[in-house]
């Protein structure tokens, strides 16, 4: 009662998520990720928390990640910058508070119920403004733009959001008895899954399905009921049909989806404003400037300038203000702070798989795969949203394994 336990520090963090739409969103996380620092030295020095000696493996990368950053910051780029060492700060703090907490803490049921709630509507807004002025938005999604949102949150960030969420909502609902909560999340859940749709961000619903055909087969191994089977085999074939087939945002981003494909495969002018063949050329120019540092990188400081040499090195046919920074958080980590730290950060998926099986379905593995897909087509860990996403999502379905695996 004399401090701030983790709970009120997550609390903190959770609905500063959900305030990403405010100018102050990003104070306010700084601010919850440092209470939640201040809360832990307290509660360990106090010993009201015992950390799992399994999730030292999870933290160390995220140690190894930070200090190879802070190392660049002072000793390898031509200026010190502390930007990308204090955004990391968190995937080394939250990993460590969710490994002392538990996942029936009144606060994080409350936290996520109303982070799904927000979401949900500003999801639909978002879908509902899109329904009022259809042809404009589609013929806009033709050229690779997105449905407009609602809020200032980017569109690709949002859809990995909606998808996280809808799996945890999932879960508490699941595992929840108060009716009247399971009501509110579940009503959530099924607008997220709609709204994710309706706006067809290709990285978060494709992710999203990856998850689901990572669950679909977890039930069809490990369940010995046919009829549990059978629904799940119909529901993953029939959503996803009748959502092409009904939402036409969705048709539209298909067809974009394969001109896109056609030009990458093709090459030449037309790859500029085309969000995979960018992607594939973002990707060429990483490769170029690892290949040259490939055991230290180049830094944060040098990033801008040294991807730039890397394009032009590769007579790429895209414009100035289409080169973007590398889509794959693998390959960024590399090009910024060199192998160890990709090789640190692939850990983290990798450790996983090592794990002795069990029969028992995981909610853990849909939420791996939603975000290791996610990481192949984007830097997840770039953005603050990136980072609280991914250091809440994964860990906490991660500590939810552990102990599913304990208790059998």
């Amino acid at each position: 009662s004399q401090h701030f336990s983790i709970g009120q520090a997550m609390a903190i963090i959770g609905l500063a998520i959900c305030l990403f739409f405010a100018p102050l969103s990003r104070a306010l996380v700084s601010l919850g990720t440092g209470l939640l620092g201040l809360s832990l030295i307290i509660q360990l020095t106090e010993k009201k928390i015992k950390l799992k000696s399994s999730w030292w493996i999870a933290v160390l990368p995220a140690a190894l990640l930070i200090l190879l950053s802070f190392l660049h910051s002072i000793f390898g780029s031509s200026q010190v910058d502390w930007t990308m060492v204090l955004l990391y700060l968190p995937l080394l703090l939250i990993p460590i508070a969710i490994s002392g907490l538990r996942l029936d803490h009144p606060w994080i049921r409350i936290i996520f119920l109303i982070t799904i709630l927000i979401f949900a509507g500003f999801a639909a807004s978002s879908s509902i403004r899109y329904l009022l002025n259809p042809d404009k938005i589609n013929e806009a999604l033709l050229q690779s733009k997105h449905v407009p949102l609602t809020t200032k949150m980017h569109h690709i960030y949002f859809g990995l959001y909606l998808g996280v969420l809808a799996w945890i909502g999932a879960y508490y609902a699941r595992n929840t008895k108060l009716k009247s909560y399971r009501i509110a999340i579940w009503t959530g859940v099924v607008v997220l899954l709609v709204c994710l749709h309706v706006l067809s961000s290709r990285t978060g619903l494709l992710a999203f399905y990856f998850s689901i055909g990572v669950f679909s087969l977890q039930i069809l191994l490990g369940s010995t009921s046919t009829r549990t089977k059978l629904i799940m085999i119909t529901a993953a074939l029939l959503v996803p049909t009748i959502a092409v087939m009904t939402i036409p945002s969705i048709k539209y981003k298909i067809q974009n989806t394969k001109e896109d494909l056609v030009v990458l495969s093709e090459g030449g002018e037309e790859v500029n404003f085309k969000s995979m063949s960018m992607r594939v050329e973002s990707w060429k120019a990483s490769w170029t400037s690892i290949k040259k540092n490939w055991v230290w990188g180049i830094g944060d400081a040098d990033f801008k300038k040294e991807l730039y040499k890397a394009y032009e090195a590769n007579d790429s046919k895209l414009l100035p203000e289409n080169r973007i920074a590398p889509h794959n958080q693998f390959l960024e980590t590399w090009m910024r702070y060199g192998i160890f730290a990709s090789l640190a950060l692939l850990s983290l998926f990798v450790l996983p798989l090592l794990w002795k099986r069990d029969q028992r379905v995981s909610w853990f593995w849909p939420l791996w795969m939603l975000l290791f897909s996610s990481f192949m087509v984007e830097s997840v860990l770039q953005r603050q949203m990136g980072i609280i996403l991914f250091s809440i999502a994964y860990f906490l379905f991660y500590n939810m394994n552990v102990k599913q695996r304990s208790s059998s």
